[in-house]
C-alpha cells in the first residue's frame, strides 16, 4: 500500500513538473532586448510619437524605452540631436494650445535631462499647437492622435 501511494505521489509530482514552462535563457532575453532596442533606434530616426491626454503634459511609462534608447544614442554620439515637436488637437484657443504643445515638448526634454542625463545642448524643442495635425480633428480618435510630441534623433 505504501509503495502505491509513493508511486502515485511521484507520478503526480512528475506530471506537475511537466506543466511548467521553461524560463527564458539569458541569451534569449538579450536577443529580445536587442530587437526592441533596434526597433526603438529605427523608430527614433523616423520620428516617434509620444501621446498625451487632453490638457496634460504627463509622460506615460510605456515611452521609457524610447527615451532611454535616445539618451544612449545621444551619449555615445555627441554629433546627434533630438528634436521634440509638441502638438495639440484643435480644441481650445490657439494660444493655449501653443503653450500646451511647448509644455509637452519641454516635459520630454526635462525627463531626458533629469532621468537620463542627456546634454541639454543636444535637445531642440518647439511647440506647434494645432498647426500640424496628422489626423482628422473631427473625431475623438483623431484628436487623441494629434496630442503628441514627435521625437526624432538626427545628425547635427
Amino acid at each position: 500500500m505504501i509503495k502505491i501511494i509513493s508511486l502515485a505521489s511521484m507520478l503526480a509530482f512528475l506530471l506537475v513538473g511537466c506543466t511548467t514552462r521553461p524560463s527564458l535563457t539569458t541569451a534569449t532575453k538579450e536577443q529580445i532586448i536587442n530587437q526592441e532596442t533596434s526597433k526603438a533606434i529605427s523608430d527614433l530616426q523616423n520620428g516617434v510619437s509620444i501621446y498625451f491626454d487632453t490638457g496634460s503634459s504627463e509622460i506615460e511609462t510605456k515611452y521609457n524605452l524610447y527615451l532611454k534608447t535616445a539618451a544612449h544614442m545621444l551619449e555615445i554620439q555627441p554629433n546627434l540631436l533630438i528634436g521634440l515637436e509638441g502638438h495639440t488637437d484643435n480644441v481650445g484657443l490657439a494660444g493655449i494650445n501653443k503653450r500646451i504643445s511647448l509644455e509637452r515638448a519641454n516635459a520630454v526634454k526635462d525627463k531626458l535631462i533629469k532621468e537620463y542625463h542627456v546634454n541639454p545642448d543636444q535637445i531642440m524643442t518647439i511647440g506647434l499647437g494645432a498647426s500640424n495635425p496628422l489626423y482628422d480633428n473631427k473625431t475623438a480618435e483623431g484628436r487623441a492622435n494629434n496630442r503628441r510630441v514627435t521625437a526624432t534623433v538626427y545628425v547635427k
